[in-house]
């Protein structure tokens, strides 16, 4: 928890200050005028100019062009922190982890899902010769929200398409997460003169393994790990808003509906499992769940249960309504326990690793 607080509120804080270092300097710099001692007359000027000679008088004459740089415009605040990648097992709450910080910025939010995609032209963009021509994910993404800076998160980058014959997907985003090069990022629906800046745009990454993301791709995000929930975290969750929302849900009430906390612990450790963030996942991922996905799954089954039961009794006066749920009940509404408990041995055992 004292993690997500931490991405949660060291961003928005570190924003605000630096933000509002840049709008002083701006301001002191508008402050700035230059200082002229005197003036010069007219003619005082023509005599001065005589005495120059011509080659150099047409030099000084001729107007001065001022130099193009190839960098974004100074006068527009532009933060440059590193890109942000959360990397946990399914259902820890990376997104939800994006959705606060959008929240505590005082940004507009706007998803990406990643998965899948494996044309080069849905991050770019479709030249506009085409039928059905349309502008690249970003581009989209900055349309529908209306404003220059807003958080975009990139779901599941390790789901992006590998290289094909349709283009390399992740090699289009390099440019896309690359802080000192997305102020003119090129949409080819727009066509080559007209660039998009990205620089104001916050961008913030998640995904479940490390194994498929490119190492170009990969160095320029800061990697953030997001363990799954302990035992008294996923009671604490369920507790506070699993259960009130599945409640909710279902058309009850917290008075029809009392769930207490040894029926919840059974429900965490006999019917939810923690498993980790790698090849294991794919093979294990219908047994076990590391988030609070199942959990509220669950507690789902456990509250329309009572719907049902709440509904009989309303039908048939004769049959009375009880809405607690002791752990006694909880085999009976979900059936056989999935996983059993490991408990520590008491004896030592010879040949017997602990």
């Amino acid at each position: 928890m004292r993690i997500r607080l931490r991405i949660q509120w060291y961003p928005t804080l570190i924003y605000s200050l630096k933000k509002q270092l840049f709008e002083e300097a701006l301001a002191r710099k508008a402050d700035e005028k230059p200082k002229i001692e005197g003036t010069i007359d007219e003619n005082t000027a023509s005599d001065l100019l005589e005495l120059i000679p011509d080659e150099d008088r047409r030099e000084a004459l001729r107007p001065s062009v001022p130099d193009v740089e190839d960098g974004p415009p100074r006068d527009v605040y532009r933060d440059k922190g590193p890109i942000l990648l959360l990397v946990g097992p399914p259902g820890v709450g990376k997104t939800s982890i994006a959705r606060s910080l959008a929240e505590s910025l005082g940004r507009k939010f706007h998803r990406i899902s990643l998965g899948g995609v494996r044309d080069e032209a849905e991050i770019r963009g479709h030249r506009r010769t085409y039928v059905g021509a349309l502008p690249g994910l970003l581009v989209q993404g900055l349309r529908k929200v209306k404003v220059a800076n807003p958080l975009i998160l990139l779901d599941e980058l390790d789901k992006v398409g590998a290289s094909s014959f349709h283009g390399d997907p992740s090699a289009a985003l390099l440019e896309t997460l690359d802080p000192a090069q997305n102020w003119g990022f090129h949409d080819h629906y727009l066509g080559g003169d007209v660039t998009v800046d990205l620089s104001q745009v916050l961008f913030i990454a998640t995904a479940n393994s490390l194994d498929t993301i490119s190492p170009p791709l990969l160095d320029r995000c800061e990697v953030i790990e997001c363990s799954g929930y302990v035992t008294d975290e996923k009671m604490a969750i369920a507790k506070r808003f699993l259960l009130p929302k599945q409640i909710k849900e279902n058309g009850l009430n917290e008075d029809l509906v009392k769930v207490d906390d040894g029926a919840v612990l059974k429900v965490i450790t006999e019917y939810t499992r923690e498993v980790s963030c790698d090849v294991e996942l794919q093979e294990r991922l219908a047994d076990g769940q590391s988030g609070v996905r199942t959990l509220e799954r669950e507690l789902g089954k456990l509250c329309r249960s009572k719907a049902v039961e709440y509904s009989k009794s309303r039908m048939d006066e004769s049959k009375a309504y009880s809405p607690c749920i002791s752990a006694d009940d909880v085999p009976r509404i979900l059936g056989l326990a999935r996983f059993d408990q490991d408990w520590r041995e008491e004896s030592y055992r010879p040949g017997v690793v602990t």
